[in-house]
């Protein structure tokens, strides 16, 4: 299991890791319900697959026009990456 770090940058719906861990308890509780719906239901909806993909250059010094150069960084909903 990977632990998810903080000072990570946030997921297409603004969340990131201190957003749940600061949270209100409620919350806790209301994903617990949702994750085992999801568990019993066997339907997880489609936008938990969602993430937005960002180039990251891997050689600042080098030919940044190349795309050799670069490297993708996916960043995937905190939801999503809590309920794996």
């Amino acid at each position: 299991m990977v632990a998810l770090r903080n000072g990570k940058a946030c997921d297409a719906d603004c969340l990131s890791k201190e957003n749940i861990v600061y949270c209100h308890p409620a919350l806790i509780v209301h994903l617990k319900l949702l994750f085992s719906m999801f568990y019993n239901h066997g339907f997880i909806p489609d936008k938990f697959g969602i993430g937005i993909t960002i180039p990251v250059v891997k050689d600042k010094l080098g030919n940044i026009n190349s795309i050799n150069n670069y490297r993708p960084i996916t960043l995937s909903p905190v939801i999503s990456k809590m309920f794996e």
